[in-house]
């Protein structure tokens, strides 16, 4: 995402108008960028943006409402759900590539995100009509 569809994300901007700390909006685009196999880690992500690991925490979470974890883990099942609904890959391979380390995580995380598994999501998908499908 760029730093322009950021602003559009809810939560960027409050109620009254103020921006989130521009410290703040390059963190959550680390984030969003390097989501898939080797997301930096809150250090990493803190020291370069130049404020302590645990203020970046609370910041991010306060502002976007969710953990920097919790966010790489629903952009690696966004990623993820494209892949299953789009392509014949088999689930390891999608997983793999998402980050996972192995199917059965990658296939727990995705039920408690989606409610249901990837197999049951890629059935459905494959059941609607050609119109809403890519391709």
């Amino acid at each position: 995402e760029t730093l322009g569809e950021l602003r559009r994300v809810p939560g960027v901007t409050t109620s009254s108008g103020s921006r989130a700390p521009a410290w703040l909006l390059r963190a959550r685009e680390m984030v969003c960028d390097t989501y898939a196999a080797a997301p930096p880690e809150l250090g990493q992500i803190a020291a370069a943006v130049g404020v302590h690991p645990v203020s970046l925490a609370r910041a991010f979470r306060r502002r976007f409402g969710e953990t920097v974890g919790d966010c790489v883990r629903r952009r690696r099942i966004e990623a993820a759900c494209r892949q299953v609904a789009t392509t014949e890959r088999t689930l390891t391979d999608i997983a793999l590539e998402a980050g996972f380390a192995d199917q059965a995580h990658f296939t727990r995380t995705f039920r408690r995100q989606i409610g249901m598994t990837p197999s049951e999501y890629a059935r459905q998908f494959r059941r609607a009509p050609k119109l809403f499908r890519s391709g």
